[in-house]
């Protein structure tokens, strides 16, 4: 004789595709990453054929940045660099550096009561380190100066 809250329980269990029950539905088996490791990936996403590495005679984009901001008379001029994302790309190439200082501070100029329009299209991706600098220098470090982003 059959347990009745047996024969209840499969007869209202939801059917499963073959494809359904062939995949779990945790991925426990999977080691966990760690935020380097994320971090590494995002930035691989965004542009993998760009390599990872800084050649030794390629600038340090962010050691650029940094220098305009003291200049400029940012009362932290180096204080951003302690942003995850910024720290590891202290050894990528120079336009994969861009990419994740314009990320850094689109989202910092964002956060802003302000338009900050201008300064967030100066920081453009895809351009060459002379242009960028040039760019930050004029349009980007006056507006991070005054609010004290």
């Amino acid at each position: 004789m059959t347990d009745t809250t047996e024969v209840a329980a499969q007869e209202t269990a939801p059917t499963q595709t073959p494809e359904a029950q062939a995949t779990p539905e945790t991925n426990s088996s999977k080691p966990s990453l760690s935020a380097e490791q994320k971090v590494a990936i995002d930035f691989n996403i965004l542009n993998p054929t760009l390599g990872s590495e800084r050649k030794e005679e390629d600038p340090n984009v962010i050691t650029l940045v940094s220098g305009i901001l003291e200049t400029a008379g940012h009362a932290s001029p180096k204080a951003w660099e302690s942003d995850e994302k910024i720290k590891q790309a202290q050894s990528f190439t120079p336009q994969l550096q861009i990419t994740a200082i314009n990320e850094h501070f689109r989202r910092k100029l964002g956060n802003l009561e302000e338009s900050t329009r201008t300064p967030r299209l100066a920081l453009a991706d895809g351009v060459d380190v002379a242009e960028y600098t040039t760019n930050f220098e004029k349009y980007v470090a006056p507006t991070l100066v005054r609010t004290g982003v």
